[in-house]
Formats: structure tokens, C-alpha cells, sequence
């Protein structure tokens, strides 16, 4: 296969990182963090308050007075906060956000280029909210190998996607085969900064790691630690309880109380929303009276599902 000097060059630059960053070492034994997903008002407002802080920061955002950082696609069903903890100190997040009516946040700038993926069928989760003081990048490695392994089994993506400043694009490049997908824009909702569209197609990702002349993919051995190695600090929920972050007392707190959230959806969307918190919960409740030793089969619809 014939491989020209701007590819070659583009490679050298993926396993030149690749060996700066060690990625190949095994991170799966690394200990200093519990990964899992937040659903507690006092882990969810430290998850989004961490958020707040370093987009601040960094830039991205303005100081709010509630000191968190939090949108209407967390109220989405199946979205879901993913917390780093150690002595339940929260030092790391990111929220899955599935696909919706509401779409996906990044829908607000690269909406024409989300579209032929959902055209041709594809279950989008889109990575946003990242935020974090983890020391060890060992630890950040586990961070992320829990949120592929959630979205690919728990929300059952076909694609994830990322909206990531220019500087950081070749870390999501080298590491987890990212792939741009759309040019470089101004994003507001992170001050006008740059963005770069990034996208993970995961059946593309298992197939090319094996393919010698696949153009660039994830590394074999990092490849095994995400998908084939064991790593004790991750904390996975039972998938069939498994409804996103937030359940009803979640939904008029960050949407009523905390923020006024509420205010940006319409009327037909909000009542939608509110429905669904509110027989999920009945539901919920009436099942685990009626069969609470035994297992739970599809409690609610898989996150992921556009809303109805």
C-alpha cells in the first residue's frame, strides 16, 4: 500500500507522542482513584462545580454565581456523570451525553456535520463536561477506558464523539484513535474558543487496530488495556439498573433550584421531560416492591433512546 509523505509524517508525529506519553504501559493497576458514575446531589454539584472552575480557568466560561456548570442535556434520560474519587473527593469528570430530541450539545456548531452519522443510523454519545485535577495520568487513562467501555455497553454506541480545543487534538488522535471529522470552529458556548469535531465510529476502531495498513489506529497493547485487561477501580453499575445520573428530586433540583434550566426548554419538550422523571420513579418503586430479591429486566427505556 502506497503511503504518501503527509500520512507517513502524520504517523511518525502519533507514535513519537505515543512514546512520550508511555502509552503502552499497562495503567490498569495504577491506584489512587474509583471511577463510576455520580448520582448524588453532593457528588453531582462537586462534578459540576470541578467543571465550572476549570473552564473558568482556562477561559472557557464566565464565573457563575451558583458556582457549577450544568445545561439542559443533563436532563436528557440515560445521560450520565462519570466521577474520579479518592476518599470521596471528586478530581475528575465527564458526562455521556446520549442523543435525543434535544440532540447533542455540540449540535449548536456542528450540527451539518453530525447529521449524515445519524442519517445512516448510527447511536451517537457524545464526551463533554470533562474536567480534571488527577495528578497521575495513569488515572486519567482509567477515566476514559470506563467512559468507552460505558458508552459501548451501557448506551450502546455506535460513535462517540468529542469537541476538543486545536492544541489538544493530537492526545485524543494518538491515544484513542479520534478521527476529525469537520473543520475547526468558533464555539460559543465555551467563550468563542476553537473547536475541533472529533469521532470514534467503534466498529471502525476494532476492525483497524488489527489492520497493519490501516493509515493510524489505537495501539495494540493500549487497545488491551482498555478492552481485555481487568482494572479493580472501576465501578460499573447493573446494567439493568441503569438509567443515566439523575432521577426525579435530580431533575427539579439542578432544573428548578439550583439553575433556572427549565426556562430554555419549551413547553411540549419540558413536559416530556417531567414525565418521564416522574413514572420512571413510580415504576421503579413499584417494581422493587413487587420483586425485590430478584433480577430487573429493562426497568425503563435504554438510555441512549431519543425521547417520545
Amino acid at each position: 500500500m502506497k503511503v504518501d509523505f503527509e500520512e507517513k509524517n502524520q504517523k511518525q508525529l502519533i507514535e513519537n507522542y505515543r512514546r512520550r506519553i508511555r502509552i503502552n504501559q499497562d495503567f490498569n493497576t495504577a491506584s489512587g482513584c474509583i471511577h463510576r458514575v455520580a448520582d448524588k446531589k453532593g457528588e453531582l454539584e462537586a462534578a459540576y462545580n470541578l467543571v465550572h472552575e476549570s473552564f473558568v480557568k482556562r477561559g472557557y466560561s464566565n464565573a457563575q454565581a451558583s458556582g457549577i456548570r450544568v445545561s439542559i442535556w443533563n436532563a436528557v434520560p440515560g445521560c450520565t456523570t462519570v466521577i474520579s474519587t479518592n476518599n470521596s473527593k471528586v478530581l475528575g469528570t465527564a458526562t455521556l451525553y446520549p442523543d435525543s430530541d434535544l440532540g447533542l450539545p455540540m449540535d449548536r456548531v456542528f450540527v451539518d456535520e453530525l447529521q449524515p452519522y445519524r442519517q445512516g443510523g448510527e447511536r451517537i454519545i457524545e464526551i463533554g463536561s470533562l474536567a480534571s485535577i488527577i495528578p497521575n495520568q495513569m488515572l486519567v487513562f482509567q477515566l476514559y477506558k470506563f467512559l468507552l467501555l460505558y458508552s459501548e455497553e451501557y448506551m450502546e454506541a455506535d460513535a462517540i464523539v468529542i469537541s476538543v480545543h486545536p492544541k489538544r487534538t493530537m492526545f485524543y488522535k494518538a491515544v484513542f484513535d479520534f478521527k476529525q471529522f469537520g473543520p475547526v470552529k468558533n464555539y460559543p458556548a465555551v467563550n468563542n474558543k476553537p473547536a475541533v469535531p472529533l469521532m470514534i465510529r467503534l466498529r471502525d476502531l476494532h476492525t483497524s487496530v488489527y489492520d497493519e495498513d490501516a493509515s493510524s489506529s489505537m495501539s495494540r497493547p493500549f487497545y488491551k488495556n482498555i478492552y481485555h485487561a481487568e482494572c479493580r477501580y472501576l465501578q460499573f453499575p447493573e446494567k439493568s439498573n441503569t438509567y443515566g445520573s439523575w432521577n426525579a428530586d435530580l431533575f427539579y433540583y439542578f432544573l428548578y433550584e439550583r439553575t433556572k434550566l427549565f426556562q430554555k426548554l419549551d413547553e411540549n419538550m419540558l413536559l416530556n421531560l417531567q414525565n418521564y422523571y416522574e413514572n420512571r420513579e413510580t415504576f421503579t418503586k413499584d417494581l422493587s416492591a413487587s420483586f425485590s430479591n430478584q433480577q430487573i429486566d429493562n426497568p425503563a427505556p435504554t438510555p441512549g433512546n431519543p425521547l417520545k
